[in-house]
């Protein structure tokens, strides 16, 4: 078997969950639906789900995707280590401080991203216990493309911008983010 990656995860997961169609994984990855299709084409060949033809209400044919057993073990064992790391992240926190959880979110990028679709840690939590910067570590401005590493912490976001009545960027999504410069720029 192949190792999976993170968004190969999170598709297993929903399929795992909701027996849903390609729509729906698109609706909850945010995904490109080609990109979905690979993945579930590899999972496919792999064995961890497989393809039913099912009839709508309406008479019309629809592809329902299933977990099989091969790829609910695969998941869970997947889960099981992000509880594991999660142990990890909050040791690192109590041993080393602030620069071991950097180095950490360095070496591995977006797993609490994938610790929070799979409910393992809430973000409240993640506030509470001042880890809130695990999350999407290395983002780049919308603006200027600069790195929004874990030295910027300032990082704003699309209800920033409109909380402070300032024109939004044209064509900048929720996910997007600016930097302390480029967010003040707006301001003038």
């Amino acid at each position: 078997m192949t190792e999976l990656d993170q968004n190969q995860i999170k598709i297993l997961g929903i399929i795992d969950e909701l027996a849903p169609s390609i729509g729906v994984i698109q609706k909850r990855t945010r995904l490109d639906a080609q990109k979905i299709e690979q993945d579930v084409a590899m999972l496919e060949k792999n064995g961890m789900i497989s393809k039913i033809h099912s009839r709508g209400f309406f008479g019309n044919s629809k592809i329902v995707l299933h977990t099989s057993q091969s790829g609910k073990d695969e998941l869970a064992k997947h889960i099981q280590n992000l509880k594991d790391q999660w142990g990890q992240i909050i040791k690192i926190a109590a041993e080393n401080g602030r620069s071991g959880l950097d180095e950490f979110a360095r070496k591995n990028p977006g797993i609490v991203n994938l610790m929070i679709f799979f409910g393992i840690i809430d973000l409240a939590t993640l506030s509470r216990l001042n880890l809130r910067h695990l999350i999407s570590a290395n983002t780049p401005c919308f603006i200027c493309k600069k790195e929004l590493d874990l030295k910027f912490m300032q990082k704003f976001t699309v209800k920033e911008i409109i909380k402070c009545q300032f024109t939004v960027p044209y064509s900048m999504t929720e996910s997007d983010h600016l930097c302390a410069d480029c967010f003040d720029k707006l301001g003038k």
